[in-house]
């Protein structure tokens, strides 16, 4: 009897560890994507979209930009209360502004950035084209170079995550 007992106190330690294992693993993961800088006001989430449409913004030469527009509007989530903004920033370009290379540049750039996802798109016309951006906080970000409206540009888009005003 005593060995079924050894056996059977084996069973338990070994699962007692196990679960404990694994109790281990998912506070790490939790702790590990858990950010304690993450934003939490309409404010906040604004500034962290603005600041990857800023630097994508910078990416396009000086020389390049003839004029800029940029829209913004806020509207209700689907939880009570809960808010975000949708972004909107368009770049007039020369006509000889190489949209296509300059979209192609752009996805490379973030493709090979740790924590970045990055999707090119072409569209109908030869120098049209998307890309699709994550960053590593999940922001997602579109930009898209067309000359739809007869005028190239370069237009970014972004809606930020849902959260309480303030």
């Amino acid at each position: 009897m005593a060995s079924g007992r050894r056996s059977r106190n084996t069973i338990i330690t070994i699962v007692a560890a196990v679960l404990t294992g694994a109790l281990v693993l998912v506070v790490w993961i939790v702790v590990m994507n858990t950010r304690p800088d993450t934003p939490t006001t309409l404010a906040g989430v604004k500034a962290e979209v603005m600041a990857v449409v800023d630097e994508i913004h910078d990416m396009v030469p000086a020389a390049s930009v003839v004029d800029t527009l940029d829209e913004s509007e806020t509207v209700d989530c689907v939880r009570s209360g809960a808010r975000k903004v949708r972004l909107r920033h368009v770049i007039t370009v020369p006509a000889d502004f190489d949209r296509r290379q300059w979209m192609l540049d752009l996805e490379e750039t973030f493709r090979g950035r740790e924590g970045w996802a990055s999707d090119f798109e072409q569209l109908t016309q030869q120098a049209d084209a998307q890309v699709r951006l994550v960053t590593p906080q999940t922001i997602i970000v579109s930009v898209v170079a067309t000359a739809d409206t007869g005028v190239p540009h370069v237009t970014i888009l972004s809606t930020t995550r849902c959260t309480e005003p303030g």
